[in-house]
């Protein structure tokens, strides 16, 4: 079937990005330059908006690239952005919990990388009212020496947030003691 990807005998349209949260969006269309092969318009876009260092961009960038998923279609080992850049399909983006400024960063980059309003939207479900802070400005507001003491106790916030963000140093450790396992389905040809 061409040099085009098909799910089924059905050729892929869309490509959907489902978000837990996008409070500002900026971790957001990180992901989403790296899935579909975006990472340069990415780096320019990022440039311009928050004034930062190439190198550092870069580095972002090929982490988000490394924990990008692949899949399985017949004998062959797929990365998104080579279904993006074959099919260019129409971009979905949508969270559970989100804010317009969120909304308004996600469809500035997607313009920012030429698509066109009707080859994307974005949307949330939820309205984020009372946006995050992190907690060691927290602790500090508190007088904690969010670093050093022991006698933290964490409350979990309603959204996620990393564990670099949410637990103090001693407590996170070793990243190799904690693993994720991820379980890709292969695809199946009918």
């Amino acid at each position: 079937m061409n040099d085009e990807y098909y799910k089924n005998k059905q050729r892929i349209n869309t490509m959907r990005f489902l978000f837990d949260n996008t409070e500002y969006g900026t971790s957001t269309i990180r992901t989403i330059a790296a899935n579909i092969g975006k990472e340069e318009e990415w780096i320019a876009f990022e440039k311009l908006r928050q004034d930062k260092d190439e190198s550092i961009l870069r580095r972002k960038m090929e982490k988000q690239k490394n924990s990008s998923q692949s899949y399985i279609m017949g004998n062959t080992v797929v990365k998104p952005s080579q279904i993006y850049v074959a099919n260019k399909p129409k971009i979905v983006v949508h969270s559970y919990y989100g804010t317009n400024e969120g909304d308004k960063l996600i469809n500035d980059f997607l313009k920012s990388c030429g698509l066109a309003d009707d080859e994307y939207s974005v949307s949330h479900k939820e309205e984020i009212v009372f946006k995050a802070t992190r907690v060691e400005q927290e602790c500090q507001k508190l007088g904690v020496d969010y670093e050093n003491k022991r006698e933290i106790f964490i409350v979990i916030r309603e959204f996620n947030m990393p564990k670099m963000t949410l637990m103090p140093n001693y407590a996170v450790g070793d990243s190799n003691i904690v693993s994720v396992l991820f379980v890709k389905k292969e695809e199946r040809r009918n």
